[in-house]
């Protein structure tokens, strides 16, 4: 009933801090890109209340970083030692 990293004594609250850190690093510079890339676009083509415009389209990027962290942190739960075990030895 172990975890990923039962084998190195690593518990498994540092080890789903660790997936969260390493998913949040990448899926937050995705976020902050598109982000960027969406204010740029609400400046140059919204013709009223740019500040609203941005607000509503950045529902999108912030929905995929939060279901990205979600999933990374469901993954890193619910796998057990002897799935990895099982996965390196049928590869």
């Amino acid at each position: 009933m172990g975890r990923v990293a039962c084998h190195c004594d690593v518990g498994n609250i540092p080890q789903l801090l660790g997936i969260m850190l390493e998913t949040v690093a990448w899926a937050a510079l995705g976020g902050a890109l598109s982000a960027g890339i969406l204010l740029v676009y609400c400046v140059r083509w919204g013709l009223s209340d740019t500040a609203a415009l941005w607000l509503a389209a950045i529902r999108s990027p912030g929905s995929a970083v939060f279901g990205a962290v979600s999933a990374a942190l469901i993954a890193g739960a619910t796998i057990r030692e002897s799935q990895l075990f099982r996965y390196f030895k049928d590869r």
